[in-house]
């Protein structure tokens, strides 16, 4: 008796919450446009109770129509932000494909829309066509110099060892990488992040040491401290493969401080 009476109250918990996920969905189709805040505080009640159930019972909802006027009428870096969290309930990516690409071109908001791309092509069946080039225009000085941005490049590189079509890619972003750091950047501590996300690119496709435009390195080995540093470590382990870690992880990767050559390198 009391195994069924505990089942009956499960079940009737699960219907509860569900019914109140229901009634969040409705009410984001309902939210106003331009109120972004309140698109927000629901986006992320959602995303709370996603948590909540399974695979299986998530597969019953849909939030394509409602994410889609969402981004059409809210298009801020917080509920592009969101719209990422939120894909186990996306059931056509395809439906969100207009408004992506459309936040893409705006300048404020391509970042968070590139990772969000990114993120739909590597978890479900969205395709975005124009995805590398979007990355290499994203790839500026002024973009460079954030450690995030920086990290995400990494990702897609590590993404792309199991692809070798994308070889020619890798060196455009290395280069273009590469360009980041010894024009317009302005700050050694910018440029030696730049630079150590180039190491951690070429480290990860050895095979294009010899493709990439070193020769710009030249520039920053007038400099001083760890700038000149960490281009002469470029050239070296381009000139010597025995230097090079073998296995390459993002796994508690970190850009090192002021020490980076002292074995503070997280990918080795």
């Amino acid at each position: 008796m009391e195994v069924g009476q505990k089942m009956r109250r499960e079940k009737e918990k699960k219907e509860g919450e569900m019914a109140q996920l229901a009634a969040q969905i409705v009410a984001l189709g309902r939210a106003k446009g331009g109120d972004t805040d309140g698109v927000v505080e629901i986006l992320s009640r959602i995303s709370e109770m996603t948590s909540s159930f399974d695979a299986e019972t998530l597969a019953q909802f849909s939030i394509d129509l409602e994410l889609k006027q969402v981004l059409r009428e809210n298009r801020k870096a917080e509920v592009i932000e969101k719209t990422a969290e939120l894909l186990p309930l996306i059931r056509n990516p395809k439906n969100l494909y207009d408004e992506l690409v459309g936040c893409l071109g705006d300048e404020e908001l391509g970042i968070p829309t590139l990772m969000t791309v990114y993120l739909l092509q590597q978890e479900t069946e969205f395709h975005f066509s124009g995805f590398e080039a979007a990355v290499l225009d994203a790839i500026r000085p002024e973009n460079a110099r954030v450690e995030g941005f920086l990290f995400f490049i990494l990702q897609i590189a590590e993404r792309s060892i199991i692809n070798r079509g994308c070889r020619t890619f890798m060196v455009q972003v290395a280069d273009r990488l590469i360009l980041a750091a010894t024009d317009g950047v302005g700050e050694s501590k910018a440029a030696t992040r730049i630079l150590y996300a180039v190491l951690v690119l070429l480290r990860m496709h050895p095979a294009i040491f010899q493709e990439v435009q070193l020769r710009r390195l030249n520039i920053l080995r007038a400099s001083v401290g760890n700038v000149r540093q960490m281009a002469e470590r470029i050239l070296l382990e381009a000139r010597n493969a025995f230097l090079r870690p073998k296995r390459v992880f993002l796994d508690n990767f970190s850009f090192p401080e002021d020490d980076l050559l002292e074995n503070r390198d997280k990918t080795n």
